[in-house]
Protein backbone atom coordinates (compact mmCIF):
# COMPACT_ATOMS: atom_id res chain seq x y z
CA UNK A 1 0.00 0.00 0.00
CA UNK A 2 0.94 3.46 -1.06
CA UNK A 3 1.59 5.85 2.30
CA UNK A 4 -0.69 8.35 1.18
CA UNK A 5 -3.24 5.66 1.03
CA UNK A 6 -2.31 4.68 4.40
CA UNK A 7 -2.83 8.12 5.52
CA UNK A 8 -6.03 8.75 3.23
CA UNK A 9 -7.53 4.90 4.94
CA UNK A 10 -6.33 6.57 8.79
CA UNK A 11 -8.50 9.75 7.90
CA UNK A 12 -11.31 7.62 7.26
CA UNK A 13 -11.28 5.74 9.82
CA UNK A 14 -10.82 8.03 11.99
CA UNK A 15 -13.86 10.29 11.28
CA UNK A 16 -15.93 7.40 11.22
CA UNK A 17 -15.03 6.40 14.83
CA UNK A 18 -15.41 10.51 15.74
CA UNK A 19 -19.13 10.23 14.06
CA UNK A 20 -20.07 7.47 15.81
CA UNK A 21 -18.79 8.44 19.08
CA UNK A 22 -20.47 12.34 18.64
CA UNK A 23 -23.92 10.52 17.78
CA UNK A 24 -24.02 7.75 20.15
CA UNK A 25 -26.86 6.68 21.90
CA UNK A 26 -29.34 10.20 22.83
CA UNK A 27 -31.91 10.00 25.06
CA UNK A 28 -35.21 11.94 24.09
CA UNK A 29 -37.53 12.90 27.16
CA UNK A 30 -41.11 12.09 27.35
CA UNK A 31 -41.81 16.09 27.44
CA UNK A 32 -40.07 16.49 23.99
CA UNK A 33 -41.76 13.81 22.59
CA UNK A 34 -45.40 15.39 23.38
CA UNK A 35 -43.96 19.13 22.35
CA UNK A 36 -42.58 17.59 18.94
CA UNK A 37 -45.24 15.12 18.10
CA UNK A 38 -48.79 16.18 16.39
CA UNK A 39 -51.40 13.26 15.53
CA UNK A 40 -52.00 12.48 11.74
CA UNK A 41 -54.96 11.52 9.93
CA UNK A 42 -55.02 9.15 7.29
CA UNK A 43 -57.50 9.44 4.34
CA UNK A 44 -59.96 7.01 2.93
CA UNK A 45 -57.22 6.77 -0.26
CA UNK A 46 -54.30 5.88 1.86
CA UNK A 47 -53.69 1.74 2.26
CA UNK A 48 -54.48 -0.11 5.09
CA UNK A 49 -50.74 -0.80 6.02
CA UNK A 50 -50.12 3.29 6.31
CA UNK A 51 -53.90 3.87 8.43
CA UNK A 52 -52.15 1.01 10.57
CA UNK A 53 -48.95 2.76 10.78
CA UNK A 54 -50.92 5.96 11.61
CA UNK A 55 -53.55 4.64 14.24
CA UNK A 56 -50.65 2.87 16.35
CA UNK A 57 -48.12 6.38 16.33
CA UNK A 58 -51.29 8.69 17.55
CA UNK A 59 -52.11 5.25 20.56
CA UNK A 60 -48.38 6.17 21.68
CA UNK A 61 -49.15 9.55 21.18
CA UNK A 62 -52.25 9.37 23.39
CA UNK A 63 -50.71 7.04 25.98
CA UNK A 64 -47.90 9.05 26.89
CA UNK A 65 -49.33 12.68 26.14
CA UNK A 66 -52.72 13.02 27.16
CA UNK A 67 -53.85 12.79 30.47
CA UNK A 68 -56.94 11.70 31.42
CA UNK A 69 -58.74 13.98 34.46
CA UNK A 70 -60.19 11.02 36.39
Amino acid sequence: MSIQFQKVLKLVGISILTLMFVSGCKTVSLNNYCDLYEPVYSRATDRQELRDNINRNNAVYLELCIKDDE
